[in-house]
């Protein structure tokens, strides 16, 4: 590990979309609790599915 990637993971990230809402008019489609929530789910059934493919291998 780096101390760069120390650095990176000690630190809050937020996004800032406001730049393209002003510029562009741009709206997501899905606000940001759906699409990390279904971001978690995808995830875990990725997650299951890798395990399930393993064990029966």
């Amino acid at each position: 590990m780096t101390r760069f990637l120390a650095a990176q993971l000690a630190l809050d990230h937020y996004f800032d979309i406001s730049a393209i809402r002003n510029d562009l008019g741009y709206e997501p489609l899905v606000d940001r609790k759906t699409g990390l929530q279904r971001w978690r789910e995808h995830l875990k059934s990725s997650h299951a599915d890798r395990v399930s493919t393993r064990a029966t291998s």
